[in-house]
């Protein structure tokens, strides 16, 4: 009977549990897509708390762990901030992140 309870605990622990996440951002100009490499990025929870702050990689990716949830992405390229609103959810796929000048930013997955 203690060995089912610690199973069940465990299955339960690693439902809620929360998953990497990874966004590569790109910054759309025109008809043309960079990678945004080297630069700032944080998530910001619905209680305007920060939850994640780092740097993308030379490819524009970067990858946290939080749980499922709203958040405010914030992110610079070329000295000047975006800002966007997402969902997360319990998945771990890499999602693309578009923005840019004059550009709605939108997200596909990688």
């Amino acid at each position: 009977m203690k060995v089912l309870f610690l199973a069940a605990l465990l299955s339960l622990a690693a439902s809620t549990r929360a998953a990497d996440n990874k966004l590569q951002f790109y910054y759309e100009g025109g008809k043309y897509f960079y990678f945004v490499s080297y630069e700032s990025v944080s998530l910001i929870d619905n209680a305007k708390r920060t939850v994640h702050s780092g740097y993308t990689d030379k490819y524009g990716r970067t990858t946290f762990r939080v749980p499922a949830g709203r958040y405010t992405c914030r992110i610079m390229y070329r000295k000047k901030v975006y800002s966007f609103v997402f969902d997360i959810y319990k998945q771990a796929n890499i999602r693309k992140v578009y923005f840019g000048d004059g550009v709605k930013t939108h997200m596909k997955w990688g």
